[in-house]
């Protein structure tokens, strides 16, 4: 018959011999009896425990002639002579292996407790009220990122399914580690007025769970970071070319409006493209930019514009001024002609927004943008923004310049793994 094992996680050098003592007593009763111990992993079989004590004893090297492991085998006679056995041992606990954990249980009835020493039980509990604190800061840390990265990345978060879902699984790994945080962090507090009642309810615990919960938290980054760097990487792909000494990499992607549908035929030897689309069930994102550059033209010609589309009111609002941040004017009157809700020009440069249906559009140029042009983007709105996040119905009752222009443009929607 296969006897049953189970490991359980507990911090080793950050809990006094009272607090693992207490651990070990109380799996043996709940029928797990120690067998091993590896750093903060202690392997259990399950066994009949009943009546049999346990404890842990924190032995010290008495000097550097011989490993603390064989001193700690020369008392071993002492420790039976007192009703005490030994079940296994700690591996090196540190550089000097100047101490190690020794396993004991109670051979025959004795009055007899190890004790390990007092400055050795300040120290642990030193250990532990450190790695309290460090688990709260590094828990508060990150909480700092997550909400600098829902305040600066409202629209990928919202556009990008991948991206919502990491952030979302990642949250909810924070949320529970500050709360253990906080808990082992009182936890610490609490011991220093009345360890004995503490280490009874089994208050040190929370130490622990929230040392597991950073690690879990911080694992599942790296393999998003891991995936993302692997498998992740999406959308056009650039040629990297020299300019007067200075590498960079143009695009020459599929734009649905270029330089040319507003400012007609481009001087610069040089021409980059990009796109970036995303989509989640919450909203859809299209962001193009279109520069021209380069020989005897001087400056460059460019335009950038942002469409993003979503049937929730609430998530328009909040991403619109991550799209749109400039102090504007507005012009009724320009947006009638275009036939659009609302437009609005920045006060200091050409750049303007453009509100109808679901969508919400921000455009930047190097010159300014007349009717003729503003009616164009218009006409991109009303085909991507009829039914956001359904692109079928989107294409029911276009007008010719809107069949046109998607025959030119790139695929609605592109799906693509987006992870940040």
């Amino acid at each position: 018959m296969e006897v049953k094992k189970r490991n359980r996680f507990i911090l080793l050098t950050r809990h006094t011999d009272q607090e693992l003592t207490h651990f070990l007593q109380k799996e043996a009763e709940k029928g797990w009896w120690l067998e091993k111990n590896s750093g903060n992993r202690f392997t259990f079989v399950e066994k009949n425990c009943e009546g049999k004590k346990i404890c842990a004893y924190t032995f010290f090297s008495r000097g550097p002639e011989s490993s603390t492991e064989v001193q700690l085998g020369r008392e071993l006679p002492y420790l039976r002579k007192k009703g005490w056995d030994q079940i296994c041992v700690s591996k090196v606990e540190n550089i000097f292996d100047s101490r190690r954990h020794a396993f004991l249980y109670m051979e025959k009835p004795t009055s007899f407790f190890p004790i390990t020493e007092e400055d050795e039980i300040r120290k642990a509990e030193k250990r532990g009220w450190r790695k309290a604190l460090s688990n709260l800061l590094l828990s508060l840390i990150y909480l700092l990122g997550a909400l600098a990265l829902l305040l600066f990345e409202k629209v990928r978060l919202l556009t990008s399914l991948p991206y919502l879902a990491v952030y979302t699984v990642f949250l909810l790994l924070l949320l529970l580690s500050i709360w253990l945080s906080i808990k082992s962090f009182l936890w610490a507090l609490r011991r220093r007025r009345n360890k004995d009642e503490e280490t009874e309810k089994g208050s040190y615990r929370a130490l622990d769970y929230s040392t597991l919960s950073l690690s879990l938290m911080l694992f599942f980054l790296l393999t998003v970071l891991l995936v993302s760097s692997i498998w992740g990487k999406s959308g056009s792909v650039g040629e990297r070319v020299n300019i007067n000494g200075e590498s960079i990499i143009l695009y020459s992607d599929n734009l649905p409006l270029s330089l040319e549908d507003t400012f007609g035929e481009t001087k610069g030897s040089y021409r980059t493209k990009k796109l970036e689309e995303r989509e989640s069930f919450l909203a859809s994102y299209i962001h193009a930019y279109d520069q021209s550059f380069g020989g005897d033209e001087e400056g460059l010609e460019y335009i950038s514009y942002s469409l993003f589309t979503s049937k929730f009111p609430f998530v328009r609002k909040i991403c619109e001024k991550e799209i749109f941040s400039a102090s504007s004017i507005s012009d009724p009157a320009l947006a009638e002609k275009i036939e659009v809700e609302r437009v609005e020009k920045s006060s200091s440069s050409n750049i303007y927004l453009i509100k109808d249906g679901f969508s919400v559009l921000c455009i930047e140029s190097s010159r300014e943008m007349d009717e003729e042009d503003l009616k164009k983007f218009a006409a991109l709105m009303k085909y991507k923004g009829k039914s956001p996040l359904s692109p079928v119905q989107s294409f029911c009752t276009l007008s010719d310049f809107e069949v046109n222009l998607l025959n030119i443009s790139f695929p609605l929607y592109i799906k693509t793994l987006d992870f940040p």
